[in-house]
């Protein structure tokens, strides 16, 4: 994204009474190996419970927005 392009997105935003936001960070060190880990968050429906914002986008997808 360009100069430009963030203006207009910034712009599109705040028309609708939004802004951006500082960047949301989480570090955690899993104590597994990396298989394993993929086998318990690639089941379906599985990465729901422990990504951060998977579960809210579902929400806002399901109500139509």
């Amino acid at each position: 994204m360009d100069e430009a392009e963030k203006r207009q997105f910034e712009a599109d935003l705040s028309k609708r009474g939004l802004e951006l936001g500082e960047h949301v960070r989480l570090a955690r060190t899993i104590q597994a190996p990396a298989a394993d880990v993929w086998k318990v968050i690639s089941k379906p429906g599985e990465l729901n419970k422990y990504h951060p914002y998977t579960r809210r986008v579902l929400e806002i997808h399901n109500r139509g927005s």
